[in-house]
């Protein structure tokens, strides 16, 4: 993904013991379409915090037009309510902080839907001047989904959040087919209680 429209390719370099990875085959380039649905729930925000790209679930989950499209710009701020780190929302702070795990929370939602929490990281986009947000929604369960305007399927199945959701419910389910199977043991031995007192009375 590339905001001013040039591309860039694999190959490393050592730098100080470390390596960058660079880009320098076109052909290579994931075009915006792909990795909006590859990364549903990722943004990108340039040093103004103005967001120039969504993910495609969380365009639909802020009920938003492809930002090419708004009359006015929206902003990290307009959108989110960082709960992680503790720091004042700007540019220069996410950078300062750029390898903390963040937890971020949606300001509106339709009024019957829980606002959404997103955990994530960070990514600086030197090049271009911009920031990456890359995370997933904090849910376990599949009632948090419906409460939140989610579906199993806006989480991709590269994401491990899709199977702590499926895990769980499995869990849940293999929970409740054991209190069933308590419940009708004791019905039973309650019933062949009574069935051996009506015994014993008639004998």
């Amino acid at each position: 993904v590339n905001l001013s429209g040039k591309s860039d390719v694999v190959e490393k370099k050592e730098q100080g013991g470390s390596s960058e990875v660079q880009i320098n085959d076109d052909s290579m380039q994931v075009k915006q379409a792909m990795f909006c649905q590859a990364f549903p729930f990722h943004f990108i925000f340039d040093r103004n915090l103005v967001v120039r790209q969504e993910g495609l679930s969380l365009q639909r989950l802020l009920d938003s037009t492809p930002i090419d499209n708004q009359s006015e710009p929206l902003t990290l701020t307009m959108l989110f309510h960082m709960e992680r780190p503790c720091i004042e929302l700007t540019f220069e702070n996410i950078l300062q902080h750029i390898n903390t795990i963040y937890i971020l929370r949606v300001r509106q939602c339709q009024e019957h839907l829980t606002p959404v929490r997103f955990r994530g990281q960070m990514i600086h986009m030197k090049d271009q001047d911009a920031i990456m947000f890359v995370g997933s929604p904090r849910v376990t369960r599949f009632h948090q989904l419906e409460e939140q305007g989610l579906f199993l399927s806006d989480i991709p199945i590269h994401d491990s959040t899709r199977d702590i959701i499926l895990q769980s419910e499995s869990s849940n389910v293999n929970f409740n087919i054991i209190q069933q199977l308590d419940t009708l043991t004791d019905q039973l031995i309650n019933h062949k209680r009574a069935l051996s007192l009506e015994k014993e009375k008639s004998d």
